[in-house]
């Protein structure tokens, strides 16, 4: 059979290409839920009950929907070294231990042997990865660690079911993200080693901004330590406006008076677009 000529060639593999290609039909530009198809039709914003594919979160004092694609990814590095009981590793690193990079190891905080990636190297080498804060309740009872929050504590994950969800996720699970999570420390006492591994804490989602195409988000963790401060799924808090932790700003301030923890780095990558939910 004769090869076509490199025009031919180029003419078959350049859609393909742009399909796989950051920018291109790939998961880097993929739509939100519910885009419209006509060229300059206005995509409706999504309602509650958001649809099993989508998830809560907050920016800028908004109440947002999340589209996910894909499923989470939590990569390693071949110096990474995570054996062991909280990934202290065991002197053998992943390039000659394959059996350490069978499951997918889901870190917050450095162990020191590669549970953070090292700095500039981002997940596929991607330029358009974006921070995601995941904000965790963590007073009374510090549901944090426990997962035992208290019933008048309301998260976007797990998934909270109608009507704000059409589906209802168990405690410790939430759409696409991993059941588990391993942490190098207790961001609030360093001293003290958590369970390993921890069924996925309930928490909830704030990020810059109101909108993004699709593209990967790096997942880093803070600690809401005051539950004036501590919103609803309305957005709303008993400390109101602007303290309510709905924005990224919102999170800093109560940061810098010590009502919330430092960021607490993972090596979690979330996949989702975002679109502001409609009102009413």
């Amino acid at each position: 059979m004769r090869r076509p000529p490199i025009p031919m060639l180029t003419a078959l593999l350049v859609p393909v290409m742009l399909t796989l290609a950051p920018g291109g039909r790939g998961p880097d530009s993929v739509l939100p839920a519910g885009a419209a198809a006509a060229e300059g039709e206005q995509a409706p914003l999504p309602r509650r009950p958001l649809p099993p594919d989508m998830v809560e979160g907050f920016g800028e004092g908004r109440v947002l929907a999340f589209h996910y694609h894909l499923s989470y990814y939590c990569p390693t590095t071949p110096a990474s070294d995570l054996d062991g009981p909280f990934g202290h590793g065991d002197g053998h690193p992943e390039a000659e231990d394959p059996k350490e990079y069978q499951l997918p190891p889901c870190f917050f905080g450095d162990t020191g042997t590669g549970s953070v990636l090292p700095a500039g190297l981002t997940v596929a080498d991607s330029p358009k990865v974006r921070t995601l804060f995941g904000i965790a309740p963590n007073f009374g009872a510090s549901p944090f660690f426990t997962n035992n929050s208290a019933t008048d504590v309301q998260t976007q994950c797990s998934q909270p079911g109608l009507p704000i969800t059409q589906f209802k996720g168990p405690v410790g699970t939430c759409l696409m993200h991993p059941s588990t999570l391993r942490f190098a420390q207790d961001p609030n006492d360093p001293m003290h080693q958590t369970p390993d591994p921890l069924p996925l804490p309930q928490h909830s989602h704030v990020i810059d901004g109101t909108s993004h195409p699709a593209s990967w988000w790096h997942a880093i963790g803070v600690n809401i330590n005051d539950r004036s401060i501590w919103p609803d799924n309305d957005g709303h808090c008993p400390a109101g406006p602007p303290a309510c932790v709905t924005s990224v700003a919102a999170m800093r301030a109560a940061q810098a008076r010590g009502l919330a923890s430092p960021d607490f780095p993972s090596n979690l990558y979330l996949y989702f677009s975002v679109s502001p939910e409609a009102d009413g």
